[in-house]
């Protein structure tokens, strides 16, 4: 069944842009790690968040009070024990060390703001690794979703009375989140719903800064694979 995906914000990829396109692009940057000039203000809540270049700390727990008030709002998580799986990095190949990566960082910080929100055993399941290494997206890494599910695979047993809950810093085609979920549902997991700091778009959105729920397809895995 398709994926529903909840993003915080939409940024575009190619201006121009206005202001609330900028914060939501600094935010994205914030989170990533990637200079920018100036500062964003986020909206949490009734309130807004300052963000700096370089203070990716601040953009995280920013993520996660937005998400998990969103979350526990529309009544998202259910009374199924939660499992936050972050998206692999392209360097989380399966039995080698790698760098810690943004959405690890962002399924820690979410686990604890939804406990502190009332959610019940919460934890972080950073189950997925790639069988080999792949370049990232950015740099020419395939986005095509088959491809994707080829090469993941599910690295402890699956708690079965659990929703799994995918986490990722950028929705852009989804490839990566189809993948895992079809992944997770194949190693008989159930994928309640994933979560993103943002989605792109190549057309100005009529509010950069809403919160948008929306399906993504389901992936079709051919019979044998």
């Amino acid at each position: 069944m398709p994926l529903t995906v909840v993003s915080l914000c939409t940024y575009l990829t190619r201006g121009p842009w206005g202001p609330d396109d900028h914060t939501a692009l600094k935010f994205i940057k914030a989170l990533k790690g990637t200079p920018f000039n100036g500062y964003a203000m986020f909206p949490v809540g009734s309130n807004k968040m300052r963000l700096v270049s370089g203070d990716q700390a601040a953009a995280t727990a920013c993520f996660a009070k937005v998400a998990s008030h969103h979350l526990v709002q529309e009544k998202m998580c259910g009374e199924s024990p939660v499992r936050l799986v972050p998206i692999p990095s392209s360097n989380a190949v399966n039995g080698k060390k790698f760098t810690r990566f943004p959405a690890r960082n962002m399924a820690n910080l979410l686990a604890a703001a939804l406990v502190d929100r009332g959610v019940e055993d919460v934890r972080v399941a950073d189950i997925l690794r790639w069988k080999a290494p792949k370049p990232a997206s950015h740099t020419g890494g395939s986005r095509d979703a088959l491809m994707l599910y080829q090469n993941l695979l599910v690295t402890e047993m699956l708690d079965e009375e659990a929703s799994y809950v995918l986490v990722d810093d950028v929705c852009t085609g989804g490839g990566h989140l189809r993948a895992s979920a079809r992944r997770i549902e194949k190693a008989d997991g159930s994928v309640a719903f994933g979560v993103c700091a943002g989605r792109t778009a190549q057309e100005s959105p009529d509010d950069p800064l809403a919160i948008i729920t929306e399906p993504l397809r389901d992936l079709i895995v051919p019979k044998g694979w």
